[in-house]
């Protein structure tokens, strides 16, 4: 019988990107609840640990070996490459202060982009083997079976991933907390946007909103919701590119507008008090 899992699917580069996501997670899990695993701070409530730097290296490595004129965004390497058409962005262990807790809502991220845009994305939670891929216009898969959102469209019924981290802009995400609250069926904060997005694209969520991450955070998930029938843009209303660094993601545009018409309202305003606050605080 054939095998028509993928059918559509660039299968090369579906294969070259499920090799690298699970050889990353094989790495992450050597280092999984190790007595040993060290970790650094790498800013103020931020921290990075020998697993991620390990399984970074692993993934870029591979990619410069494979396409060596592609440019390389990572969360602990920052960028490399000379604005290369195409741009991987990496996120080797998303949820890592989860991992490094013993905690199990982790995993890997990779996207790639052409030209500002999105082509592929995959998300690899590896405690539980789950292969989450998707590819432009092809749609998304979960290790080969098809993905399709809740198909959600009321706040009242609605699971919402978000986050609380410290920093600039941290009293308009507590704003937007008490704003959807009373609102949604529940809020989760469960420390891994990566695999709330990709929970999103196989029905299991319905949305998330997140901002003050980096683009590795949200390029690979963003794909696996559009592919799967939801829509996604910045919590600014604005669409989803490459290196957007905040996201509104639904399972339905329905759900993504009802989210909006709760936080959008306020968000550019608000984010400019917040600034204006934060650099007087700097001074």
């Amino acid at each position: 019988m054939v095998d028509d899992s993928r059918a559509g699917f660039d299968a090369p580069m579906n294969d070259f990107i499920a090799v690298v996501a699970r050889r990353a997670g094989a790495e992450l899990r050597r280092y999984f609840r190790s007595a040993t695993l060290r970790h650094d701070d790498k800013g103020a409530w931020d921290l990075v640990t020998e697993a991620d730097h390990a399984a970074e290296s692993l993934i870029i490595g591979a990619i410069r070996e494979r396409f060596p004129d592609h440019d390389v965004l990572g969360e602990e390497s920052g960028r490399s490459g000379a604005a290369a058409r195409w741009l991987w962005l990496i996120d080797p262990l998303d949820g890592t202060l989860n991992y490094s807790r013993g905690l199990t809502t982790w995993g890997v991220s990779i996207a790639l982009a052409e030209d500002g845009e999105v082509r592929y994305g995959a998300f690899y939670d590896p405690l539980q083997d789950e292969l989450f891929y998707a590819e432009r216009g092809k749609g998304a898969r979960l290790d080969g079976r098809p993905l399709r959102t809740s198909g959600a469209t009321r706040l009242a019924d609605a699971l919402v991933y978000t986050s609380l981290p410290h920093g600039p802009g941290q009293e308009a995400r507590l704003r937007n907390v008490e704003r959807l609250s009373p609102v949604v069926m529940r809020l989760r904060m469960s420390g891994s946007v990566g695999a709330a997005l990709a929970g999103i694209a196989a029905g299991r969520m319905d949305a998330a909103i997140e901002a003050g991450g980096g683009a590795w955070d949200y390029a690979a998930g963003g794909l696996l919701v559009r592919e799967a029938g939801g829509h996604t843009s910045t919590v600014d209303g604005q669409p989803s590119l490459a290196e957007t660094t905040t996201m509104l993601a639904a399972a339905t545009p329905t759900l993504h507008d009802a989210l909006w018409g709760v936080i959008g309202r306020y968000s550019v305003s608000e984010k400019e008090s917040d600034e204006a606050a934060g650099a007087r605080a700097a001074i």
